[in-house]
C-alpha cells in the first residue's frame, strides 16, 4: 500500500510538469506577437500569395496568428513565432486545424516549421500605406515535409499592405 502512494505521487509529480510545461510553450505562440522590427514587421505586413499551381497564400498577422490557403481552401491555421536569425517560423497548430493535405508538413500533431529567404522589400518613395503594385515586395518560402517526400518551394509577392506600415501610433519606420 505503501508502495502505491508513492508511485502515484510520482505519477502526479510528472503530470504536473508536463502539464506546466505544454500549458507554458502553448502560451508563448498564443500570446506572443511578433516583433515590429526588422524582417518580423516586414512578413506580417500583408498576405503573401504564389501565383501558380493552386494560388498559395501565406498570411502572419501582428498578433501571432497565420493562415495558409491554397486558392479559396485553407489548408492550416494557428500561431506563430518567427525566428528571425535563423530565417524560420515556427507554426503551432490545433489538431483539427490543418488539412490532410497539410499533414505531410506536421510534426507531433501540432508543430510545423516554414522557412523564407530572398526577402526583398523595398519601401515606397511617397511612404503612403500602400505597396508600389509595379515593384512588390518579394519572398521565397520552403516548406519540408517531414516524411522524407521533399520539399516545396513558393516564390510569393506581397499585392497589398493589411497594417497601417507608416501611420500608426507604433511608429515602424523608426525601429
Amino acid at each position: 500500500m505503501k508502495a502505491l502512494k508513492i508511485i502515484g505521487r510520482i505519477f502526479l509529480t510528472i503530470f504536473f510538469i508536463v502539464l506546466i510545461f505544454c500549458i507554458v510553450l502553448v502560451m508563448t505562440y498564443t500570446l506572443g506577437q511578433p516583433e515590429r522590427v526588422g524582417v518580423s514587421r516586414q512578413i506580417i505586413t500583408g498576405p503573401w500569395v504564389e501565383r501558380g499551381d493552386g494560388d498559395m497564400t501565406f498570411t502572419f498577422d501582428q498578433e501571432g496568428r497565420f493562415t495558409i490557403k491554397k486558392g479559396s481552401t485553407q489548408l492550416a491555421e494557428g500561431y506563430f513565432k518567427l525566428n528571425e536569425d535563423a530565417k524560420k517560423i515556427k507554426l503551432l497548430m490545433i489538431p483539427g486545424h490543418y488539412t490532410k493535405e497539410f499533414e505531410k508538413y506536421v510534426k507531433l500533431k501540432v508543430f510545423a516549421e516554414v522557412s523564407f529567404d530572398n526577402i526583398d522589400f523595398p519601401e515606397p518613395e511617397n511612404k503612403e500605406d500602400e505597396i508600389d503594385v509595379e515593384n512588390p515586395p518579394t519572398i521565397t518560402f520552403l516548406i519540408r515535409a517531414n516524411d522524407g517526400s521533399g520539399a516545396q518551394t513558393y516564390k510569393c509577392k506581397c499585392p497589398e499592405a493589411t497594417i497601417d506600415l507608416y501611420g500608426s501610433e507604433h511608429d515602424l519606420t523608426k525601429d
